[in-house]
């Protein structure tokens, strides 16, 4: 799983796959998938192990369970 935190409010978006025009499709905290600026976002990290991240409150229980769903496709 690659992180990153948006540069204006340091919340954890997870980074699913680069698309054009400078744009990375992302999970929010919502959980909602979206097309953002990639410049939005500072830190894009590789964290191994999802479930830790979501005990420690790095991630929210919607970005886990679309990240889940977005793994087993």
């Amino acid at each position: 799983m690659d992180i990153c935190k948006n540069k204006t409010t340091e919340k954890t978006f997870i980074y699913l796959d680069e698309e054009d025009n400078g744009q990375a499709l992302m999970i929010t905290p919502a959980g909602e998938v979206k097309a953002l600026e990639e410049s939005l976002f500072k830190g894009l990290s590789e964290a191994e192990d999802a479930a830790a991240l979501l005990a420690a409150g790095d991630i929210t229980p919607a970005q886990y369970n679309v990240y889940k769903l977005y793994q087993n496709n």
